[in-house]
């Protein structure tokens, strides 16, 4: 119980001692970024990921977050057949088929998943 104890102590101890100096050595900013204006706008959630598993809940999940904020959201996968997504003409041409607005584009970084 003892070594429990002193275990359980010690990594709180360098957890602790982690946190305190992490800050930002420096950020930047895009100057062309602004705000955008989905309110009713058709957007197509799309999300870049070699799994199927990942990317269609994604995708549904950032539709429903679109959708949350006054955009119509709609998930890429029941726009774009997963047979096309290699072709970005045919996928250009799908999207102004169904007169969308802007695509907002999520990528996963982890290269393991």
């Amino acid at each position: 119980m003892r070594t429990r104890l002193l275990a359980v102590g010690l990594l709180s101890f360098g957890l602790a001692a982690c946190g305190g100096a992490t800050r930002f050595a420096s950020t930047w900013v895009d100057p062309a970024a602004r705000p955008t204006n989905w309110d009713g706008q058709k957007v197509a959630a799309f999300v870049l990921s070699a799994r199927d598993s990942i990317r269609l809940g994604a995708e549904e999940s950032l539709a429903r977050e679109l959708t949350s904020r006054g955009a119509q959201g709609i998930a890429g996968h029941t726009i774009v057949p997963k047979e096309v997504t290699e072709d970005q003409d045919k996928v250009r041409e799908l999207l102004r088929e169904g007169e969308f607005g802007d695509r907002p584009t999520m990528q996963r970084l982890n290269p393991y998943g």
